[in-house]
């Protein structure tokens, strides 16, 4: 194994069986490498591919992350359906992409869909005017 290659989420499994947390970290490592949507309590909502998760303090690491500051979905209310359906742009505001991003007391983890995911990353960047 090279260790320049290694990824933080690659050790999650092994950091999570020294704590004792063995069975959360497997639960959060089925979406490592997946594009998601995340709802933080403190931070908002945002979007982008899931690099570590870390259930026992609540915190995830996004590459290529959106925040979604405003979003709107004509199947649905919820994130659940612009996780699934994905946004309508004209009518939502999402920010800049970040290479990474650090979110912290994150209450779920959405997996999104290929067409949600489209539809977020071929947003325009909302600019305010």
């Amino acid at each position: 194994m090279n260790l320049g290659e290694v990824k933080i989420g690659d050790l999650l499994p092994l950091l999570a069986l020294l704590k004792g947390g063995a069975e959360e970290a497997g639960i959060a490592n089925r979406y490592i490498g997946k594009e998601v949507i995340v709802r933080s309590y403190s931070a908002g909502n945002h979007f982008g591919t899931l690099e570590l998760y870390n259930p026992a303090q609540g915190v995830v690491i996004l590459r290529n992350a959106r925040r979604l500051w405003k979003w709107n979905t004509d199947k649905g209310i919820s994130l659940s359906e612009i996780a699934t359906y994905g946004v309508v742009q004209p009518n939502s505001k999402i920010c800049t992409t970040l290479p990474e991003q650090i979110i912290s007391e994150v209450g779920e983890i959405l997996p999104t869909t290929e067409i949600a995911a489209q539809s977020i990353k071929s947003a325009a960047v909302y600019v305010h005017s």
